[in-house]
């Protein structure tokens, strides 16, 4: 038993070198098949068997997508059971994948949009065996990537069932995604999807600008599982802007590499565009040829889609060598494909699926809104609570500080009480030193009233100078200086009335009231 562990970890030993550079997908060559196969038949360990049912997947997922889906379906099954989320939302983004390609469309969606509530979700990362097999530099990594992916392959279900501006919105997400992780090889995915967005668009020199940028990050990231792929759209480009010899350059690059990977699916489109390249041509014999080999590949792979675009590659091929009859024969095969692709029950299915997803997006989104609410709610609360607290301290401080006023007022009039005393009680010794000093202070007021009063006269002159001018803005500035002249006249004339009063009452001792004494 423990040599089966032993091969088996050696088996996995090229998915985790190879995950230095991205360790997302790892296609086994027919050896490591061969081995993984032998050392299956001893795992009794369910996570060891799920891991092999994903490789096992892998190897067949570009040439007999019947097997591929059912090992997808098992490593599904396997991940539910064990409660490991991430290789869940792996397993519905495999298997979906291939149930799009087999033309189940709404079964494709519904797995999709699973997979991307699970990988959306960072508590997900918790709890999981093996995520090396995603990615070697840890969870969140891991889980950014599988999501990136989701949304990748998600836009192209979308693409392909027409749903163009959704294609676009779903490969914005999965850039976001790959950018906030550094994933250049979900770039070099999200770029080629772009890019046939806009091929379809029939915006084709930004197609091949983003798909140019698909093979900068393919370079960078040294994975090229969908470099064929890439090859084949700037050929079509290059077809569309009527250049058959880039054309064909780019389409020979795919074909050596689609090859050199074992790929039946991205040969069926080379050979798809080989036929059409050499039908602009007029070529119709070598179109025919190659027409044929995309359509045997198609009954290989059971691609619906691939296939009701190969009949009408051979419609049209048939159609252009006058062969009238069998033109017609695959241009019915191909409206056959075609409905058993777009059947109004599935169109129904794939937009309540549609829809519900949005129900549940908007739900969330409500979901946020009312936890924002309560936020703010309990915020202004708490802040209500801070504000009472402060105000009844003031409050309390303002009564202590009353209460300590009323106590200095009370001996401030004592002391006003007693000041009295003392002073009356020096007036009499001081009369002599007070009288030398009236005149002189008499003296003072009087010159302010006097120098006043000249000041106001010549004020009076200016103003009614200025009146005869008819300038009343400075009449009016000249008659506030005479009114503040005045009440300094007015001011020091008290001040002299205080002090003669003050001399007078010097030597009485009381206020002249009569009183009853004791005598």
């Amino acid at each position: 038993m423990r040599a089966f562990f032993k091969i088996t970890l050696l088996l996995l030993l090229p998915a985790i070198s190879l995950g230095q550079q991205y360790a997302y997908y790892h296609f086994p060559t027919k050896k490591e098949h061969d081995n993984l196969e032998f050392a299956f038949k001893g795992m009794n360990n369910d996570t060891d068997r799920m891991a092999a049912y994903r490789q096992f997947g892998y190897y067949f997922a570009e040439s007999k997508r019947d097997s591929a889906l059912y090992f997808m379906n098992q490593e599904l099954a396997v991940a539910k059971k064990l409660g490991f989320r991430l290789w869940e939302a792996d397993a519905l983004d495999n298997s979906a994948y291939l149930l799009w390609h087999f033309g189940d469309y709404p079964g494709a969606l519904q797995r999709f949009l699973e997979g991307i509530k699970i990988a959306e979700d960072p508590a997900n990362e918790k709890a999981n065996w093996g995520l090396a097999n995603f990615a070697t530099n840890g969870p969140s990594t891991a889980r950014l990537i599988i999501l990136a992916q989701l949304h990748f392959d998600l836009a192209t279900l979308y693409e392909t069932a027409g749903y163009t501006q959704k294609a676009f919105i779903e490969l914005s997400k999965g850039e976001k995604v790959a950018k906030e992780n550094n994933d250049k090889s979900a770039l070099s995915q999200i770029y080629e999807g772009l890019g046939g967005y806009y091929m379809s668009n029939h915006q084709t020199d930004s197609a091949l600008i983003y798909l140019q940028r698909s093979l900068v990050f393919t370079k960078q990231s040294a994975f090229n599982l969908f470099e064929g792929d890439c090859l084949n759209y700037i050929g079509n480009a290059w077809l569309i802007k009527g250049n058959y010899i880039a054309a064909k350059t780019n389409f020979l690059k795919s074909v050596a590499i689609n090859t050199a990977q074992n790929s039946n699916a991205g040969l069926t489109h080379n050979y798809l565009s080989i036929a059409n390249l050499f039908l602009k041509q007029k070529q119709k014999d070598s179109s025919l040829y190659y027409a044929k080999r995309a359509l045997a590949l198609t009954v290989i792979t059971k691609d619906i889609s691939d296939a009701a675009t190969v009949y009408n590659s051979l419609s049209a091929v048939f159609k252009f060598r006058n062969n009238i009859d069998s033109a017609y024969k695959y241009q019915g095969m191909a409206l056959a494909a075609k409905d058993s692709l777009n059947n109004a029950e599935k169109v129904k299915q794939f937009e309540n699926i549609g829809f519900t997803e949005q129900l549940r997006i908007q739900q969330l989104e409500s979901e946020k809104v009312a936890t924002q609410t309560k936020i703010r709610t309990y915020s202004m609360i708490l802040g209500l609570a801070v504000f009472v607290i402060i105000a009844i301290i003031l409050y309390r401080n303002n009564r202590q500080k009353q209460k300590a006023n009323a106590v200095l007022e009370n001996t401030l009039i004592h002391l006003k009480a007693t000041q009295t005393q003392l002073i009356q009680s020096e007036k009499m010794a001081s009369l002599g030193e007070l009288t030398a000093g009236i005149a002189h202070e008499i003296q003072n007021p009087l010159n302010f009233v006097n120098n006043f009063s000249e000041v106001n006269t010549e004020l009076i002159e200016e103003m009614q100078q200025e009146i005869e001018n008819g300038d009343y803005e400075e009449v009016k500035a000249l008659a506030g200086d005479i009114k503040e002249n005045q009440l300094k006249i007015n001011q020091h004339g008290k001040r002299a009335d205080f002090i003669v009063k003050g001399m007078l009452q010097h030597s009485r001792t009381s206020t002249g009231e009569r009183q009853e004494t004791n005598i």
